[in-house]
């Protein structure tokens, strides 16, 4: 008899947390409270040679350029149910020379 009500008892949680999860899942949709989180990946430099229109002693002249690339993930949650939507992988460099004044 205990084996029987126990077996009861476990059946009717099982269903009532399918039940639960259900009507989570089916009012959350079209996930519009959303946010997004990033999180750095990885950092590296490098350089390379600008040439310039520019000659001294008949050697054209350069500049040196560092590239800093920024590996990033981005990751949409949805608030509501924490469920998550999309996730994205990107590389953002940026050029020393970019910014520098003198640049023309």
């Amino acid at each position: 008899m205990k084996k029987r009500l126990v077996t009861m008892v476990l059946a009717l949680a099982i269903c009532f947390g399918f039940t639960v999860q259900n009507v989570n899942a089916a009012s959350c949709p079209p996930h519009t409270n959303t946010k997004t989180f990033s999180e750095p990946l990885s950092h590296w430099t490098t350089t390379h040679k600008v040439y310039r229109n520019l000659y001294v002693d008949g050697k054209q002249v350069y500049s040196v350029c560092t590239v800093s690339y920024n590996a990033v993930r981005y990751s949409i949650y949805c608030m509501d149910c924490n469920e998550k939507l999309h996730v994205d992988e990107k590389t953002i460099e940026k050029h020393s020379l970019a910014s520098d004044p003198d640049h023309k």
